[in-house]
């Protein structure tokens, strides 16, 4: 996770806390794994990549509003809440 470093924010850069989080991805459903830690808990359900690389979903929600999913390299990029940017590596 990278984290806006300007003003005072919820989210550090590479918290503990947040850092190794999974999400499970379906194409029935966007989920976080439970954790003991952490604050992902977004739950997406029949998920939906549009046209503009947004998230839809029938029920739930993933992400802020204005969310929008960027492939770089073998990495997904996103903004996320509170200006951080999270970075998914596949688990193999």
């Amino acid at each position: 996770m990278r984290a806006d470093t300007a003003g005072v924010h919820a989210l550090d850069q590479n918290d503990p806390a947040d850092m190794g989080a999974v999400l499970d991805i379906g194409a029935d459903r966007l989920a976080w794994r439970p954790r003991k830690a952490g604050f992902f808990s977004d739950v997406c359900t029949g998920p939906r990549l549009e046209a503009d690389a947004a998230v839809t979903c029938r029920e739930g929600a993933f992400g802020p509003p204005d969310l929008r999913l960027a492939v770089v390299g073998e990495r997904i990029e996103f903004g996320w809440y509170d200006g951080a940017r999270l970075v998914l590596e596949r688990v193999r």
